[in-house]
């Protein structure tokens, strides 16, 4: 096994996705030139439409696979401390609006005036919705949650995305039609159809 010299922490994105393929390539090279012997000896005899040449291409797509997933957890992660952090904020002012309520109905002569105090389930689910809906808004407003919602929508496209590629390049070995190949054939059944109801019309 040979020795790599260590990979220095990347300044943006784009060197740090670099650094991340030439990773994933290294790794997928090493996988393939140890697995050469135990393939031959083992899973070749069960799994004959998998070859050596291919088993690159689908560890390095699987290893991108494994790192957008991890990538998708920790955005969700985070989207999620937002969310979370809401329904506090959204129970401690529910709580302080029936507190100051509460002591707003007293009168100085010792009465009670319930006009403005939650009498039913009905009314403080009222009083609920609107706290949260403020709080939502201005949480989500921010510059900070923006960003979040951002990266969250791109780790999952990009989930998707890598996850996609990974079916077609199974699907391709064992000479299965892909997604991309369906939805070709459908599209030109729609279109055959068209033309044949546009030559009935005539």
């Amino acid at each position: 096994m040979t020795q790599r010299e260590p990979y220095d922490c990347p300044s943006n994105t784009q060197s740090g996705q670099r650094a991340l393929d030439e990773i994933a390539d290294e790794i997928a090279d090493e996988i393939t030139n140890r697995s050469i012997y135990s393939w031959e000896q083992s899973f070749a005899s069960f799994l004959p439409g998998f070859s050596l040449f291919n088993m690159g291409s689908i560890g390095h797509q699987l290893l991108k696979t494994v790192y957008a997933w991890i990538t998708l957890q920790q955005a969700s992660f985070h989207y999620q401390s937002i969310q979370n952090q809401v329904w506090i904020q959204t129970l401690e002012k529910l709580l302080q609006e029936l507190a100051s309520s509460e002591d707003s109905n007293h009168t100085h002569s010792g009465k009670t005036n319930s006009n403005n105090k939650a009498q039913t389930w009905q009314q403080l689910l009222q009083v609920w919705s609107r706290l949260f809906d403020q709080t939502f808004t201005q949480a989500f407003r921010s510059t900070e949650a923006l960003h979040i919602q951002a990266q969250f929508l791109n780790a999952a496209l990009d989930y998707r995305l890598q996850q996609r590629q990974l079916a077609e390049l199974i699907l391709e070995i064992y000479d299965l039609p892909t997604r991309r190949e369906i939805d070709e054939i459908h599209h030109s059944i729609y279109e055959l159809r068209k033309a044949v109801k546009a030559l009935k019309t005539r």
